[in-house]
């Protein structure tokens, strides 16, 4: 038998992004020294950095996206890539949790659409039509789509004390995808 190795993987940051699209070190370092001198950069820069940024809210840094990106200049091709992405990613999840497969897959569709709601939690009521849905119904599928990287979470504080890990309470919690795009 060989050897295995195993590599974390994130999308790519905005550093990357910038990197990917053939932005310079120079000009991120004079973005960074910028940043830390507390100093605006010229306009021109600005406006080129912020465009740059703004395709990146809409790209994300998935490899596959950003560089058919590069090469097509095609946002509709991109969206394609997210689309087949996101499914892939809810169809994965039924080789894997078999007994909560649809639970998580309700959850995982529920995210996108809770993303804008002024609630800063999930609504477990919004994802199934019930009144006594609770956090320990999902707990599973929580901790699926969270250790598998899928999702990040964000969770509210409820008494500010080292560590913050013990002051956050477990049932509220919001959602994220994991890449922006």
């Amino acid at each position: 038998m060989g050897s295995i190795k195993k590599i974390k993987m994130y999308s790519l940051d905005f550093e990357e992004f910038l990197l990917a699209n053939n932005v310079g070190r120079d000009v991120i370092s004079l973005m960074k020294d910028s940043y830390k001198d507390k100093k605006s950069l010229n306009e021109s820069l600005h406006k080129e950095i912020l465009k740059y940024f703004k395709y990146y809210l809409f790209i994300g840094g998935l490899p596959d996206a950003v560089n058919t990106f590069k090469e097509t200049n095609n946002i509709y091709k991109v969206r394609k890539i997210h689309e087949a992405t996101y499914n892939y990613y809810k169809s994965d999840v039924s080789k894997y949790d078999k007994n909560n497969k649809l639970k998580i897959k309700a959850l995982y569709d529920f995210i996108p659409s809770n993303i804008e709601n002024k609630v800063k939690r999930v609504v477990f009521k919004e994802i199934e039509d019930l009144d006594d849905v609770r956090y320990s119904k999902y707990v599973d599928a929580f901790d699926y789509l969270l250790s598998s990287g899928i999702v990040l979470d964000s969770r509210a504080i409820s008494d500010i004390k080292f560590p913050l890990l013990q002051s956050t309470n477990k049932n509220l919690i919001k959602l994220y995808l994991n890449d922006v795009g």
